[in-house]
């Protein structure tokens, strides 16, 4: 039996490189192996007893909610609106659902796709405050990290890699997280609600892990997924190649 543990799935953007899927359904409705993206990760935590799950919505936000209203399997959905979506980015989305993350939360971006296996994993892996990552191959873009063991040490945004980049012992963030209340409560919840007060709404929220772990408030360990295959759908090609290898059972 877990502490009690919650979740938080960002959905809110457009999705603008899978147009023209996402000219009339939001990215997370993405039907893959007949199955929305979302859909794969609501029976991921359902399947890991997790009994509440908080999605922020923006863009065509009523679909998301009409689609699957309160209730998801064992899981009690709620909906948290940004209607400042196509100018602000997920740092604030994370931000508007700030009342909702009091406890242990599971942190997934709502254009991931994966097996259940990854989640009942990561919830049951010992530690507080646990990133999961996987090994860096070239054509992967975004946040990265560092680290000594099992801890990171340095989280390194995209905008801070230069053509000169040193990429090698580097692990790509799969953007699936578990924090603990008191990280939540004490650092990042605050550190979110300096950058909105500052206006740096436009930025994702890795900036805050950056700063957090930069400065030893945060003490974040690393999972890798193993034979847990993911992946972030980005694109026309990443739906191509996740359909390939994700079906509905």
């Amino acid at each position: 039996m877990i502490q009690y543990m919650q979740a938080v799935i960002l959905a809110a953007g457009r999705g603008e490189r899978l147009r023209p899927l996402t000219d009339t359904n939001p990215k997370c409705l993405t039907l893959i192996g007949g199955k929305t993206i979302l859909e794969y990760e609501l029976d991921a935590l359902d399947a890991a007893g997790i009994k509440e799950c908080t999605i922020v919505v923006g863009y065509r936000a009523n679909q998301v909610i009409e689609h699957y209203g309160p209730s998801f399997k064992n899981l009690t959905l709620h909906y948290v609106r940004n209607p400042d979506f196509a100018t602000t980015n997920n740092l604030y989305s994370l931000w508007l659902a700030r009342d909702r993350l009091q406890s242990q939360t599971i942190l997934i971006e709502g254009d991931l796709l994966f097996y259940s296996e990854l989640i009942s994993r990561l919830v049951n892996l010992p530690g507080t405050d646990i990133a999961v990552v996987d090994k860096f191959q070239e054509g992967m873009n975004g946040t990265i990290v560092r680290g000594h063991g099992p801890m990171i040490s340095e989280f390194v945004l995209k905008s801070a890699q230069g053509e000169s980049f040193d990429f090698s012992g580097v692990a790509k963030t799969v953007n699936l997280y578990k924090f603990s209340k008191l990280t939540m409560i004490e650092h990042f919840l605050p550190a979110l609600s300096r950058y909105v007060g500052e206006q740096n709404t436009n930025i994702f929220y890795e900036a805050v892990l950056a700063e957090l772990v930069s400065k030893k408030s945060l003490q974040m360990g690393m999972m890798f997924p193993g034979d847990c295959p993911w992946f972030e759908i980005d694109t026309t090609e990443d739906l191509r190649a996740a359909q390939e290898l994700f079906y509905a059972p």
